[in-house]
């Protein structure tokens, strides 16, 4: 004969509270020992306002990149534009359809072509 479980109880203990997951997240979050780095910097080489794009030249000395202004907002202001020289930090990801990095994100768009707050 097999041993009963009958009067026996299981308890599923409780994860403890990290300060890395929300019990509300779903998926978990990631957590990492690594300080976060921070956004790369770079200088606006050129932007075609006309056209909504242009590029950045890194300050680390990598190879120029691709920003279009759909990166800014909702992606949906067609006046907004970066200033050539200006100071700017961004985000890269792979674009497979055009074979190089492009901005996922980037500071620095002014709006409503020019003549605005020169610090945006």
């Amino acid at each position: 004969s097999s041993p009963s479980l009958l009067g026996l109880v299981f308890v599923r203990a409780a994860p403890a509270a990290s300060p890395c997951r929300s019990p509300h997240s779903d998926p978990p979050l990631v957590c990492s020992a690594e300080p976060a780095r921070a956004m790369p910097t770079g200088t606006v080489k050129k932007f075609f306002e006309d056209k909504g794009f242009g590029f950045i030249t890194p300050d680390d000395g990598s190879e120029e990149i691709f920003v279009h202004r759909k990166v800014y907002g909702d992606g949906n202001d067609r006046s907004a534009y970066l200033e050539e020289g200006a100071q700017v930090s961004y985000e890269v990801e792979w674009d497979d359809r055009k074979g190089k990095m492009a901005c996922t994100s980037c500071t620095g768009f002014k709006t409503g072509g020019g003549g605005g707050d020169q610090w945006g």
